[in-house]
């Protein structure tokens, strides 16, 4: 049988929002989980294993979500999917995961800072 969906109070979510003061870039979030609770550090570390360029695409798809109806996101979703599975972090995510299992990904670029923003505007699709 299907567990049921936690209630939307039980979610962490306020308490989230409370690590970063509501500044929504994506090293706000990540340094203010990094000087959080236990809980807040093990998010930080699940999203260090992540595709830099992906964090960085995942934050503007929500971003812009916020002002677009339900049509628009997932028009803007199929796009980002079809354009993000042809990356290069895409396959090497693939790798890692389900191909050799190191859970050791070598993304490209390997931090935030050396993701090229015409990337993450080509994937989510042009304003």
């Amino acid at each position: 049988s299907c567990a049921a969906a936690p209630r939307a109070d039980a979610l962490p979510l306020r308490s989230i929002a409370d690590y970063f003061g509501g500044n929504d870039s994506v090293p706000a979030i990540l340094g203010g989980l990094r000087g959080g609770d236990d809980w807040a550090r093990e998010m930080a570390g699940l999203m260090d294993n992540c595709s830099p360029t992906s964090l960085l695409v995942t934050a503007e798809m929500i971003t812009r979500g916020a002002a677009s109806s339900l049509a628009e996101c997932l028009d803007r979703e199929l796009h980002a999917a079809e354009q993000i599975t042809a990356l290069p972090d895409f396959a090497e995510g693939v790798r890692a995961v389900l191909v050799d299992k190191d859970r050791a990904p070598a993304f490209d670029p390997a931090s935030i800072d050396e993701v090229d923003p015409a990337v993450v505007c080509r994937v989510v699709g042009e304003r």
